[in-house]
This record gives C-alpha cells, structure tokens and sequence, in this order.
C-alpha cells in the first residue's frame, strides 16, 4: 500500500496529511474520498449519528430514494474545509454550510431538464430575478451548469423554488428538513443552511470530489 495511505489513521484525519510538499496520486486520493469523505457518520454529528441517520432519511422519503443515496460531504464530513481558500479551517456550526450529496439517475434527469426550463423562462421573460444579487446567482447558473451537467452533477438550489419547478422545490424541502430535523433531534446548532447536490451515479461523484480536491492541493501547493 503507498506510503500516503498507510498514514490515514481514524476516520477523521486531521488536515495536516495534506502536506504541500506532497503529491498524492489520483488513486490515492478517491481512495480517501470513498471511505473518508463520503461514508460513515460526519465528524460534526459524531456525537449524535443516529439523528443524522433519522435526518437523512426524513430527506430521502421526500426525494423518493433509498436514504443510502443521501451522503454528506464539506466541512461538516471531515471537520475542517478542504477549499483552497478556507483550507483547515474548522466546521463552524453557526456559520458553515450543510453540503449533502444525493445519487439518483432519475433525480439527475428531471432537475437537469428543469434547469432547462427554467432558462428557458427566463429568456422568454416567464419569471425575472427580484434584485441584482438574485441576477448575478441566475447568470452564474445559466453559464457554468450546462457543463455540470454534461459531468454528472448540478446543484439543486441553483434552480428557484418557484411553483413552475416542483422537482427544485422538492430539493428545497428536503435540504430545509434535513436542517431542522437534525437541529431539533440534537439539539445543537448543526450548520448555516443545507442545500443538495444531485450525481447522475457514484462514479461522476466520485470524479467530481477527487477532481475538486486534487486542484484544490494543487493550487496549495502552487501558493507556497
């Protein structure tokens, strides 16, 4: 086995096995992200993963997928941010973001072509952005997602959760319930808000999340 897998110890390896001076191969690293970073109970919720369990699954029967298609990856996963810009930083619960991931072909398909729909609404002047800010998220969306989509994936709160998108408001209402589900069982602050990313299948995940993190220690290492 590498060196750099023999050093993982725990299921929640600090951040300093991300040395800069490191090259850790691609292999190495999905292997991190299949059981590290996307398996198993979070590092925030460790005290109480059974209400995770019952969060998780409260989101899945609103989505209509088996609760194992519900996983969650971000800060609150491993305990600190894996973004280049936020790197180490600690998972604060008043104020980091719930990143949940869901695995369904189904669920890919009809939000990608409710993406669609709503361009399409858009151009056609259908529905309209209520203040600059909501524009500059809907311009971001209308130009980066098609590629997201054509890799596998696409963030459900992209799209408004406006009565013509029910697929985007049923992704709405499961992120929100998994939010206060998981607030009212604990009784901790759990996180900011909780939003879903939607995979077309486990292998564009784990590309996404591999890919995402391999240029994330690039860009580390690049900045030294």
């Amino acid at each position: 086995m590498p060196a750099w897998d023999s050093s993982i110890q725990g299921a929640y390896p600090p951040a300093v096995i991300f040395d800069t001076n490191d090259e850790i191969s691609f292999g190495a690293l999905k292997r991190f992200a299949g059981i590290i970073l996307t398996e198993g109970v979070p590092q925030a919720y460790s005290e109480f993963p059974l209400a995770f369990e019952f969060a998780r699954g409260k989101a899945a029967q609103i989505l209509g997928i088996h609760p194992k298609q519900i996983s969650l990856i971000g800060s609150a996963r491993i305990g600190y941010s894996l973004n280049p810009e936020r790197f180490g930083n600690v998972f604060d619960a008043a104020l980091s973001d719930i990143d949940l991931l869901a695995i369904s072909d189904l669920l890919f398909g009809l939000l990608a072509a409710e993406h669609t729909r709503f361009i399409n609404a858009w151009a056609a002047g259908t529905i309209q952005p209520k203040h600059n800010i909501q524009r500059g998220f809907w311009e971001s969306s209308r130009d980066r997602d098609p590629l997201n989509i054509e890799r596998g994936f696409l963030d459900s709160n992209h799209i408004p959760t406006l009565d013509l998108f029910p697929v985007a408001q049923r992704f709405g209402e499961a992120a929100y319930k998994f939010h206060i589900n998981l607030e009212k069982l604990s009784g901790r602050n759990v996180g900011k808000r909780a939003s879903i990313r939607i995979y077309r299948d486990w292998d564009s995940a784990m590309n996404q999340i591999v890919g995402s993190l391999k240029g994330a220690l690039r860009r580390r290492r690049d900045a030294r």
